[in-house]
């Protein structure tokens, strides 16, 4: 989930080698009415199907495929997008042990961080 200037959108990516099916759009629709948001994305480096095409247009789904992804990407200020991505970094707790991300998780005992690399790494810390 993303959120801009008040406006919350769901956004699921597909790296996948063949073209991105209807599942995926049924999926992010069905994010978008859990989560309450406002708006919904699917982002591949590959290309949608027609199925998928016709859903996302019923449905609002904004798509981006590979060559929608490379035009972003090739339109970024740089300089603003390492600013941004210092600011998100300074909020990502990272795992001391096996320097991966680190996930708040429920526990009988209540909230607290573990690895995201479970169960390779059993890395935890209190939520606080």
């Amino acid at each position: 989930m993303i959120s801009r200037d008040g406006l919350t959108t769901v956004v699921q990516s597909k790296r996948w080698w063949n073209s991105v099916g209807i599942e995926a759009v049924q999926q992010v629709v069905g994010a978008k009415l859990y989560y309450g948001a406002e708006g919904a994305m699917v982002v591949t480096n590959s290309a949608y199907t027609p199925a998928a095409i016709e859903l996302a247009r019923v449905t609002k789904v904004t798509l981006w495929d590979r060559r929608v992804l490379l035009e972003k990407l090739r339109a970024v200020n740089v300089e603003e997008l390492l600013t941004i991505v210092d600011e998100q970094m300074a909020h990502v707790r990272m795992c001391p042990e096996c320097e991966r991300l680190l996930v708040k998780r429920s526990g009988i005992w209540g909230p607290f961080y573990g690895c995201s690399g479970f169960p390779h790494c059993r890395y935890t810390r209190d939520a606080t």
